[in-house]
């Protein structure tokens, strides 16, 4: 079923994807068995799936799609029927592998045969086995239980994974039986709901979710179409030999590994290149591993400066990632890997696999990228364009993509709303994708990351083949983004939820602690750590609030220097508490309970507590990608701090549980400095579930709702009705501790203790607050006052 899978979940050219692509039928497809899942492979029957995306032309010639499908099915079958004499008359399939793995033929341009393709496919499956990275322990141990009930135990590891030995009998067998008259079609639209408006006697409805769905038998004259149809083999056959198959599997010397990444480009005789970017370079085979990842970044001030910039920037990404994915899909099969996306104001384009042909698979993603002849036409404009508009409506209809989103539009210049790249997405045309595209790269700064089993020559052609190929102006530094500045304060921002029929309302209190040392970093992470467990065992399980409740740690850098702070957040149903009552909660978790937990801990709970995070920092990275992963992270932050662990243990070491208490309440709780974004996502408790949401014209209802200290009166109901001695109980403290410990320990030299004030549930606190209180009812207006710190130039 593997080998079925591969094939007609193809995407490379021949395909059923390809052909579906090039008609305007459908974005994507997969295919296959769950062989673990209950529901596909059961002792009942194994239920073979193909799942194909339809544009909206595919919608309406859904036919047409599904005899594509059964044509390339019948492609393979005379495939497999006439490799069978063939590979009789060599001995079998496995004549046609040595034992040394190579191929039968080395001349990448033929297309292969069922016989062909199945030992290519053999090498590739083996290949992946020995050199795939470790898994997590839990996910092992999940998968290795699954395999006990299916396979002997010597076959638990390789288990559905490598090809033994190819029955090609096996395959004509299983061919012969994916007719069109054992097919079921399934049909999800959302179309349909108002196409059977007026005759709803047509429906059934299943008996769980009471699900209305129609039922009709496919028509003769389409059913022997598909049975009798002569394939057009030409744009329908099996893939292409793979030229990205590696075949030298060697590690470089480990002597000349690297524990840092260095940047190449500052090297002397490298000035050429240092106009251009940055390129860094680390060699490490520590993983024993022969593979490779390079993440290359090309950054141009274009992209975020206005919103038809941005809106242009996300749709030639998409448009790029439809059109790569029948051009790498065989390199994908060699386990080389690519991801093209938007990231950091700029194109990131990430290659990593075995390193041998890591930089042919590059060039050929850059060459595409780069080919004028591959731009949009008017057809596959409207379909990337609809698409790309589809997804920001959907994720817009989500409290907590809302709630993010609005957070990052006021925190952050180089933002907008999803409302406006909706309008402007909606205002593109072709020429303009095409504009874009070309002045985009016509300017850049170039940042790449070599890392693994390569060496310092391949990575410097790397840097050198993008220069050459792109010839860009050289911009030697890129410009971070510039964030908010806000005063003290707390920015109350109240929005209904942009989809009618959701009653799920996101709720996201954001402490800021603004630009920050490591030192910062360090107690911040330590509060959180502290914080995290009770504040679910509070709010999620004591106060019920809902399924997601959680409270974090962050760190960016988007304005060039370190921003950090901590989020609690929450989804909780809007039919079963008020937004008030819920807002009241977590208001009053941060501000009443979390300085008592931490003053209520016995000094070797906080000790154990300080312990187990410095033995997450000192963990070894488990695999490749996470080490590679960290590193750039600290690349693209300016600050390449590549020994950032190694300091924050150090820091955390130091930390006592009473400087703890006093940064809490220093740098979150005094209304005098405290900077907070409490972003609320508002729904209605009984929301009317006849209204639709599915639109053509992607048109949001973003609805500010007005909040002043009148309307806030519920929500310190909510936090000054909680029984703090019960709440500290329920998180496993003794409110008695924590008032002795703060009392005890905070008193200085001068015999001045510190501010009760912050820790007082009534009174002159809450009015403080009430003083400090800065309501957002007018989201434009307000933006338009904010002052920005510009970001610096690295």
């Amino acid at each position: 079923m593997e080998v079925l899978s591969s094939l007609i979940g193809h995407e490379g050219r021949g395909s059923v994807l390809a052909l579906l692509k090039k008609e305007n039928l459908a974005v994507s497809l997969s295919a296959g068995v769950t062989c673990t899942s209950d529901f596909d492979n059961s002792s009942l029957c194994t239920i073979f799936m193909v799942n194909i995306q339809l544009t909206d032309y595919g919608r309406d010639h859904i036919f047409q799609v599904c005899g594509i499908l059964f044509d390339y099915v019948k492609i393979l079958l005379y495939s497999a029927l006439n490799s069978t004499s063939i590979s009789l008359m060599n001995g079998g399939l496995e004549g046609n592998n040595n034992n040394n793995g190579e191929r039968v033929h080395t001349n990448h341009c033929h297309k292969h045969t069922f016989a062909t393709y199945l030992p290519e496919y053999q090498m590739v499956k083996t290949a992946n086995f020995l050199y795939t990275e470790p898994e997590e322990a839990e996910d092992t141990v999940v998968n290795l239980a699954n395999m006990l009930h299916l396979v002997k135990c010597e076959h638990v590891y390789s288990g559905y994974r490598l090809l033994k030995k190819p029955n090609i009998e096996l395959y004509i067998d299983l061919l012969k039986l994916m007719t069109p008259n054992r097919a079921a079609i399934f049909f999800l639209s959302s179309t349909f709901a108002s196409s059977v408006k007026d005759d709803e006697s047509r429906l059934e409805h299943e008996p769980w979710f009471n699900v209305a769905y129609q039922k009709e038998d496919i028509p003769e004259h389409i059913m022997n179409g598909w049975i009798h149809s002569k394939p057009d083999d030409e744009q329908l056959h099996l893939p292409y030999e793979n030229k990205f198959l590696t075949t030298d599997f060697s590690l470089l010397d480990s002597k000349t590994d690297m524990k840092q990444p260095v940047d190449l480009n500052l090297e002397p005789g490298a000035e050429s290149r240092l106009k251009y970017g940055h390129l860094w370079f680390q060699q490490s085979t520590r993983f024993k591993c022969p593979k490779a990842s390079v993440m290359i970044h090309l950054w141009s001030d274009i992209v975020s400066k206005t919103k038809e910039t941005m809106a242009l920037h996300t749709l030639m990404v998409y448009g790029l990632n439809q059109s790569l994915s029948t051009i790498t899909y065989e390199a994908g099969e060699a386990d080389l890997v690519q991801d093209v996306a938007f990231r950091d104001n700029g194109l990131r384009i990430c290659v990593s696999g075995f390193s041998e042909k890591l930089f042919c698979f590059y060039s050929t993603i850059l060459d595409h990228i780069l080919d004028q002849t591959q731009d949009l036409s008017k057809e596959y404009f409207e379909s990337y364009r609809d698409a790309v508009l589809q997804i920001y409506y959907n994720e817009a209809l989500k409290p907590n993509v809302l709630n993010t989103h609005l957070q990052f539009y006021l925190l952050r210049k180089e933002a907008y709303l999803i409302t406006d790249l909706l309008s402007a997405l909606k205002n593109l045309s072709v020429a303009d994708v095409a504009a874009y595209k070309q002045q985009f790269l016509s300017t850049l700064h170039i940042t790449i990351y070599a890392y693994g089993n390569i060496t310092r020559q391949d990575a410097i052609s790397f840097f050198d083949y993008t220069v050459e190929k792109i010839r860009p102006i050289p911009r030697s530094t890129r410009k971070l983004i510039d964030t908010s500045i806000l005063d003290p304060g707390t920015y109350y921002l109240r929005v209904m939820n942009c989809n009618p029929n959701d009653v799920n309302m996101c709720l996201a209190r954001i402490h800021l602690l603004g630009e920050s040392n490591i030192k910062q970093q360090c107690y911040n992470k330590l509060l959180a750590f502290i914080l995290s467990e009770p504040a679910f065992d509070y709010l999620r399980t004591k106060e019920t609030l809902g399924y997601t409740v959680y409270l974090r740690y962050w760190r960016s850098s988007p304005g060039g220097t370190l921003h950090s702070g901590i989020s609690l957040v929450a989804y909780s149903p809007a039919n079963k508490y008020s937004i008030d009552y819920v807002a009241g909660r977590l208001t009053a978790f941060w501000r009443r309970i979390a300085p008592r937990i931490i003053a209520a801990m016995p000094s070797e709970t906080f000790k154990t507590s300080v312990e187990s995070l410095i033995s997450v920092h000192q963990l070894e990275d488990p695999n490749m990608m996470t080490e590679f992963e960290r590193n750039w992270d600290e690349i693209m932050e300016s600050t390449a701090n590549f020994n950032y662990r190694e300091e924050c243990v150090k820091i955390l070491s130091t930390i006592t549980q009473e400087s703890l208490l006093n940064f809490f309440l220093t740098e979150y709780l005094d209304v005098k400095k405290q900077r907070s974004l409490f972003v609320q996502v508002d729904a209605i408790a009984n929301p009317e579930l006849t209204k639709t949401t599915v639109s053509n014209s992607y048109c949001l209802d973003f609805d500010t709702i007005d909040t002043n200290w009148e309307t806030l009166k519920n929500e310190y109901t909510s936090i000054n009705s909680i029984d703090i001695a019960n709440a500290l109980i329920t998180c496993g403290y003794d409110e008695k501790q924590a008032m002795d410990f703060m009392m005890k320990s905070y008193s200085n030299n001068n015999g001045n203790t510190i501010d009760n004030s912050l820790l007082l549930e009534h009174g002159e606190n809450e009015a403080n607050e009430q003083k400090a209180m800065i309501f957002i009812n007018n989201l434009f207006k307000f933006r338009s006052t904010i002052q920005y710190q510009i970001g610096r130039n690295v």
